[in-house]
């Protein structure tokens, strides 16, 4: 499963990653990660196995050079990724720079295109 794969290829980074929100109480710097589409690919027989997911991962710091340079090691690190297990290829589609006033953190969502093959 496509979302598995990736928190263990977001523990490269930092363990501190969590699905669509963070634990209260969890100090930056942290990943939050979420399939915000998929859709899966068609030949005359059916499902070809082979899938489109855009994911996108926000990097949270307590300071802007933090939460960019979150980014950066989330980029380097994802581009890389294709061609292991079932990732095909990877990318970078979109990034934001943001301020979140009720919690005091930066945050720079990052989103990606990831082809893969679904493994039964």
């Amino acid at each position: 499963m496509l979302e598995l794969d990736l928190a263990k290829k977001l523990n490269e980074i930092t363990e501190q990653n969590y699905p669509l929100k963070a634990p209260q109480g969890v100090i930056p710097p942290y990943l939050t990660y979420a399939k915000v589409s998929n859709s899966r690919k068609y030949i005359l027989s059916g499902y070809s196995g082979d899938s489109e997911a855009r994911m996108q991962i926000n990097c949270i710091g307590k300071t802007y050079s933090e939460a960019k340079l979150l980014a950066q090691q989330l980029i380097k690190t994802l581009e890389a990724w294709p061609n292991a297990n079932s990732i095909q290829s990877v990318f970078n589609e979109n990034e934001i720079d943001m301020y979140d006033e009720d919690t005091g953190f930066y945050q720079i969502p990052v989103d990606f295109i990831i082809n893969y093959k679904e493994v039964n």
